[in-house]
């Protein structure tokens, strides 16, 4: 949803601020491992020897099982080493090993100049570079976390000419050009997704004014070429019915589905309500669909906006909470793929963000996270068995 990327703005300028006053033991370099996961054991350029592996998870994922996700979420910082992405990245997927998790999204930005570019541009200081990505990618290896990249268009650009835009209304002027730009992006990064094992390459998320195009097939082609793993698209929450029309691509949803309960609703009645969106939007059993994004703020009058990221007073800790159950509890009763809790920002340390009233969507470091390691700590086996 469009409003969610005004919460990512917000959270990376806190957590700059954050981090720019970080030294000693907060700073991620301080804590970084003298671990190659490539060489557990050797010696150390120091004359030691490394750290070592860092703890994998209990249950890694296998066919079969579901995916118990955590999303994060990664805007880069230009002035980020290699050494200190890395560290980065050992200090989040060390916090998703220890809820429970045996799954990882990673969502990261790339741009258009405008709502009708040819173009799309994942050169600029907001993209990750592919070098960086593979980093990433082999900490989660490392950890047997089931690792999945997922692109997103960001709607900064868009939004600064259009208030009204967002990535589901772009209109490119020209969609041959704009889909070789875009070939030409995923075939980028599902070269470091190949070599480190990611599992899975959501090639689009939400381009709700795109998706009914065939020339996809030019996206999934080209990322095949590199890439032997699951190629998907993530769909908006009302657009489930019939979007992105190509063979061989597993359909996700960001489950930002409205529902008019009162605050008081229970966590049977919200559970109810999401079956009810899902039998109205699906036909028949949906063994493939992950909740791709849970996210719901802690706020009054959230389950009727579940996609807003707007402060409405103090924070309701019990409203996300029974979301977060009702939701886990959708997975298991209708037996789908997965689910992943959205999100941590990749600059975040876990050990100290709390969240606050005027970012009420964010769940690290509050009462919710109990209810993701409750959802998490049940066994992951499908009835289905796929």
């Amino acid at each position: 949803m469009r409003s969610r990327g005004l919460a990512r703005l917000v959270s990376v300028v806190m957590l700059g601020t954050m981090l720019s006053a970080c030294s000693g033991e907060d700073d991620p370099l301080s804590r970084i491992h003298a671990y190659d996961p490539s060489r557990p054991g050797a010696p150390t350029a120091s004359g030691g020897t490394q750290e070592p592996p860092p703890k994998p998870v209990a249950r890694p994922w296998r066919a079969g099982m579901r995916q118990y996700g955590i999303a994060v979420y990664w805007e880069r910082n230009t002035k980020d080493s290699d050494q200190t992405v890395r560290a980065k990245a050992r200090r989040i997927l060390d916090w998703v090993v220890s809820t429970g998790a045996n799954s990882v999204s990673l969502s990261y930005p790339f741009t258009m100049s405008g709502i009708t570019s040819s173009r799309i541009n994942d050169d600029g200081p907001m993209t990750p570079t592919a070098g960086q990505i593979g980093i990433v990618l082999e900490e989660a290896r490392a950890r047997r976390l089931r690792a999945a990249l997922r692109p997103i268009l960001s709607e900064k650009n868009l939004t600064a000419k259009d208030p009204k835009a967002w990535r589901g209304t772009i209109a490119p002027a020209d969609r041959d050009e704009w889909f070789a730009s875009y070939a030409a992006m995923i075939s980028k990064y599902a070269k470091p997704a190949q070599t480190f094992g990611a599992a899975s390459i959501i090639v689009a998320t939400e381009l709700n004014s795109m998706e009914r195009d065939r020339r996809w097939s030019r996206v999934t082609k080209a990322a095949a070429q590199v890439f032997r793993g699951e190629l998907g698209y993530s769909a908006n929450h009302d657009r489930l019915p019939g979007s992105m029309p190509i063979s061989g691509v597993v359909k996700s949803v960001d489950a930002y589905p409205p529902v008019n309960l009162p605050d008081s609703a229970t966590v049977a009645q919200l559970t109810a309500a999401l079956d009810a969106w899902l039998e109205a939007n699906t036909v028949g059993a949906t063994p493939e669909l992950v909740l791709a994004e849970v996210a719901i703020g802690a706020r009054r009058g959230a389950y009727k906006k579940p996609f807003s990221t707007a402060p409405n007073g103090p924070l309701v800790p019990r409203i996300q909470q029974r979301w977060f159950d009702a939701t886990c509890e959708l997975m298991r009763r209708r037996d789908l793929g997965g689910i992943y809790y959205w999100m941590i920002n990749f600059d975040a340390d876990p050990r100290t963000v709390k969240p606050t009233a005027a970012a009420p969507m964010d769940f690290v470091g509050g009462e919710s996270v109990g209810n993701v390691r409750a959802c998490f700590a049940r066994p992951a086996e499908r009835k289905s068995g796929t």
